[in-house]
C-alpha cells in the first residue's frame, strides 16, 4: 500500500495543495487530468517518498 497525506507542490504556481489519497495493492489506478495538470509532478514526489 502506498499512502500520501497532505502532499502539497509549489513551482512557479501551486500544483497540489493538502492533496492525500491511498493507492493499495494489488490495485489497478489511472490518474488522468488535463495537460499540466501535475499528473507527472505528482508521481515523482511520490515516489520519492521514504519507504
Amino acid at each position: 500500500m502506498i499512502k500520501v497525506e497532505n502532499l502539497t507542490i509549489t513551482t512557479r504556481q501551486p500544483i497540489l495543495k493538502s492533496f492525500t489519497t491511498t493507492f493499495k495493492t494489488r490495485n489497478i489506478y489511472q490518474i488522468m487530468a488535463e495537460n499540466g495538470a501535475g499528473k507527472s509532478t505528482f508521481l515523482k514526489a511520490a515516489k520519492s517518498f521514504p519507504k
